[in-house]
């Protein structure tokens, strides 16, 4: 389903901007095929806040775990980050968390609100 959006995408792009600078074209590529791993970086954000609330924690307190300011924390939770193995490794073990269970799936996250 993503592959046919990222189609319909770019040629929607084509078809409304055939004379659109080559630059901007090429942004607009690189964006749409990133969409994949910031829906990734989404659940994991989602993931994280879960957590937090399932132990009563805040993003300070993470923030303090991890020796990070209280403002990276943020930046994790908005859902745009691109984590690495190290950082998601921190955090979940921080938490008290198996291996990659921030990166699982919302469907098979039990999430309190």
């Amino acid at each position: 389903m993503i592959m046919n959006n990222k189609k319909e995408i770019l040629e929607k792009l084509n078809a409304l901007a055939p004379t659109t600078s080559i630059r901007f074209k090429e942004r607009v590529e690189k964006r749409v095929a990133r969409g994949e791993y910031l829906e990734r970086s989404r659940v994991t954000a989602i993931n994280i806040l879960s957590a937090l609330r399932q132990r009563k924690m805040t993003q300070k307190d993470l923030a303090e775990l991890l020796n990070v300011t209280p403002q990276t924390v943020n930046q994790w939770v908005k859902g745009n980050e691109n984590f690495t193995f190290e950082t998601i490794g921190k955090i979940e073990k921080a938490l008290g968390l198996g291996m990659f269970e921030l990166t699982r799936p919302i469907e098979s996250v039990k999430v309190e609100i």
